[in-house]
């Protein structure tokens, strides 16, 4: 695993969230200050199916911040076991063996 990658698709995973729950915000008050301007069955059925919309979008943004979340879980876990291996560091070497089991 490439924890520099994983660590990268997670922050971007955070970062496009971010952005949805803002767009999701940014409606929402441009819907609210319309209300006045915009009345009638119309506007209540667009409403009504924004606020359908609105949960989904919210749903996404938290799946996509769970999944980063794991993301960098697993990363650091692997950071961690590669440390305490000597794995993943530059220069280190795996232990010699020589191939056969232990008696």
């Amino acid at each position: 695993m490439d924890v520099d990658v994983v660590e990268s698709v997670a922050r971007d995973l955070r970062q496009q969230a971010h952005q949805l729950t803002c767009v999701i915000a940014t409606l929402t008050r441009l819907i609210n200050s319309t209300e006045r301007l915009w009345t009638g069955g119309g506007a209540a059925r667009f409403v009504a199916g924004l606020g359908a919309q609105e949960v989904m979008v919210r749903r996404l943004a938290q799946g996509m911040e769970a999944l980063a979340a794991d993301l960098i879980r697993n990363a650091t876990q692997q950071r961690q076991a590669s440390a305490a291996t000597g794995g993943g560091q530059p220069g280190a070497t795996a232990p010699a063996t020589s191939g056969l089991a232990a008696p």
